[in-house]
């Protein structure tokens, strides 16, 4: 199905096609990799994953996005993405651990809104950047 949908949105016209993993985080690793490089195969221009329930921590989601870096051939051509979940109040320390790691697209709300607890505070990352980035 996501193969299927990424060829529909070309058929249709469109050049730059997002393609996200819910739930990402709690996937098995060697899953998410062979989807995500199915989907640059398909041509995905931007592959990600979510923290779709706020439960990893930012030594976690360092290590995934490292070993997703490792283990998709082609990912080099993609712009790797994250969408954190703030349920245990780490959405943005895990957004900035993503962004040490190699992640190139962040997606955030306006204060933070989201469901449950929220997602990653557009203020927050943007002062982050604003304020240490030369550490990013």
């Amino acid at each position: 199905m996501a193969m299927s949908s990424i060829r529909f949105a070309k058929s249709l016209g469109f050049i730059d096609i997002q393609f996200g993993c819910e739930d990402g985080g709690r996937t098995e690793k060697e899953f998410l990799c062979k989807i995500m490089g199915e989907a640059i195969k398909e041509g995905a221009t931007t592959v990600g994953f979510a923290d779709t329930v706020g439960i990893n921590i930012p030594q976690e989601i360092g290590e995934l996005v490292a070993y997703i870096k490792a283990n998709i051939p082609g990912i080099e051509d993609a712009v790797l993405a994250i969408h954190c979940h703030n349920d245990l109040g780490l959405a943005t320390a895990n957004a900035i651990a993503a962004v040490c790691a190699g992640v190139r697209h962040v997606e955030v709300t306006i204060n933070g809104i989201g469901e449950r607890s929220g997602n990653t505070p557009l203020e927050e990352f943007v002062m982050v950047l604003k304020c240490r980035g030369v550490y990013m």
